[in-house]
């Protein structure tokens, strides 16, 4: 979810895509191309897992119950969050968020024409 364990890394940032060998990756036209070709083919996988984190969500509920109660660490910071979250509901709805705003920004980044300020260049 972009956590970098001391801060929330927003969807639109590419983490570990800034730095080292991955950079140098981001600047292949060929590779560009095949991630284009795999987002549109997996696109559908993405947008499932938001419905899938609902359903988690209650299947996980009782155990989520427990977990909190043997470790209060909701409403509080703690390197597991880096938001304070209220609920366990909570925890799943910043995530699926997180997953929405992400989403949004690869279509942008890989379904339009490629822009020149890209990481992808």
């Amino acid at each position: 979810m972009g956590s970098a364990l001391t801060k929330k890394i927003p969807p639109e940032e590419l983490y570990a895509g800034n730095s080292g060998w991955f950079s140098i990756l981001y600047q292949s036209e060929n590779l560009y191309q095949y991630v284009r070709k795999f987002w549109k083919e997996n696109h559908a996988k993405f947008e499932a897992t938001i419905p899938a984190v609902d359903s988690a969500v209650s299947y996980l509920q009782l155990a989520a119950k427990n977990e909190y109660r043997r470790w209060p660490i909701l409403d509080g910071t703690y390197w597991v969050f880096v938001e304070k979250f209220k609920r366990y509901e909570d925890t799943a709805d910043s995530l699926k968020n997180w997953i929405q705003k992400r989403i949004a920004y690869l279509d942008a980044e890989l379904l339009s024409p490629k822009p020149e300020s890209s990481a992808c260049q």
